[in-house]
């Protein structure tokens, strides 16, 4: 139950202070420093990619070790291999991102007095060392520790923006990422606490057991990898895009009203994401109707709500000019929140089949990605803004139509009855 009010809490946060965020930045910043915030924020979400959605196969396998007491031998096999995993994914992320970071902003940034080589490598050297607390939170929350693990996930993001927020109104710069990073890492480390720290040491310990990554971890983390994958590509371009090739005033904006659509969209999806464990509860009871209402009261509230949000958005740009300049035109804004919100209708389907232990979207995700990578950037960097926002919008439209019949179909078929009704 606490790890429901956690999570709530946790997304509520990050919607409310990512707002005061957006709006500290824009008075602090200049509209160029602006930029290469959003930009860096943006690039260093490409540990996601590196990840290969091993944190949550490796979620999954632990509670299945975990629930058969002869098997904890084979859960300190895959405690050793999460951290040989995450200790070389960290390397990765911290060197591979500092070069490739260095050399995008060293080709495509104007001349500029905005030290950022300095700050672009200490802050890939912090997101490194964070990936090595990820094996152990994903073994702990699958040893059923939720509390505990999302009590510290709370904690991580209050003291992250807190901390990022003191910098940027100290006159940090960007600055405020690197120390935000190294706030979160330490609050981390101090909320895994003795327990759980010994509990990992503990069965690393243990003549294990050895568990075969090819057999039985990757026919999983493959479809978590080109789920996280294709959705992280397509919306992980925008400001990179825009910053190289319209510079980085044009990419700032985006970078704001993605900020805002991001902090919009979370806090909606706040209503479905809550009900999840009551969905998979259902689902494994077979109580299908029960089911179906809860998930149409959540998704109904969840479209509602980012909806409305979307709407008022819009109408502080169009209302309120001198803030105005800081975010993309109001037609572009309305056209990215619309297409925003029809993911939220995607997000919210996906959940509901994830509540059967199945993933069917994956093809779709894969898609997106793809098209992210074939429309998506070439419009952008030909046509600015605008080309970015209608082709976001045109890939949401052609992989949510399949993803409605792919719903359809798969309840049909799961429940043993024909989807007689619309959601």
């Amino acid at each position: 139950m606490m790890a429901t009010v956690y999570a709530m809490l946790n997304r509520i946060w990050g919607s409310l202070s990512g707002l005061v965020t957006l709006a500290i930045v824009g008075v602090v910043f200049s509209p160029e420093e602006q930029g290469f915030y959003y930009t860096f924020l943006s690039l260093l979400t490409f540990q996601t990619l590196v990840d290969l959605g091993f944190g949550g196969v490796v979620q999954q396998l632990a509670s299945h070790e975990w629930a058969q007491p002869q098997s904890h031998s084979r859960l300190a096999s895959l405690v050793r291999i999460a951290l040989r995993w995450y200790l070389a994914t960290g390397a990765v992320v911290g060197v591979g991102l500092g070069l490739s970071g260095s050399i995008y902003f060293r080709t495509f940034a104007p001349d500029t007095a905005i030290a950022w080589e300095g700050i672009w490598w200490l802050s890939c050297v912090l997101t490194g060392a964070r990936f090595v607390t990820t094996p152990l939170f994903s073994v702990l929350e699958g040893v059923n520790r939720v509390d505990e693990v999302y009590a510290v996930r709370l904690a991580q993001a209050v003291s992250d923006r807190v901390a990022a927020i003191i910098a940027i109104l100290a006159g940090s710069g960007l600055a405020a990422i690197p120390i935000a990073r190294a706030v979160s890492l330490g609050t981390g480390l101090a909320g895994l606490g003795r327990q759980g720290i010994g509990f990992i040491r503990d069965h690393l310990g243990i003549v294990s057991a050895s568990i075969s990554w090819r057999r039985e971890v990757w026919p999983l983390q493959w479809r978590f990898a080109v789920s996280s994958a294709g959705g992280y590509v397509l919306f992980s371009l925008f400001t990179p895009v825009l910053f190289a090739s319209h510079g980085p005033e044009v990419a700032g904006r985006m970078g704001m009203t993605l900020g805002v659509a991001g902090a919009l969209m979370s806090t909606a999806f706040s209503f479905v994401v809550t009900r999840v464990p009551r969905l998979a509860v259902l689902a494994a009871r077979q109580e299908y109707e029960a089911m179906d209402a809860e998930f149409r009261r959540a998704a109904t509230r969840s479209i509602a709500f980012s909806t409305l949000g979307a709407v008022s958005f819009c109408g502080v740009i169009w209302s309120l000019s001198p803030v105005a300049e800081r975010f993309l035109p109001l037609r572009e804004s309305a056209i990215l929140l619309a297409a925003s919100v029809l993911q939220q209708l995607r997000l919210a389907m996906g959940s509901y089949l994830r509540a059967h232990k199945k993933e069917p979207f994956t093809p779709l995700y894969l898609a997106e990605g793809l098209l992210a990578v074939g429309v998506l950037a070439p419009l952008g960097a030909h046509f600015g803004s605008m080309g970015m926002v209608l082709a976001f919008l045109a890939i949401t439209v052609v992989t949510l139509l399949p993803a409605i019949w792919i719903f359809g179909h798969c309840r049909s078929l799961w429940h043993g009855t024909r989807l007689a009704e619309a959601l």
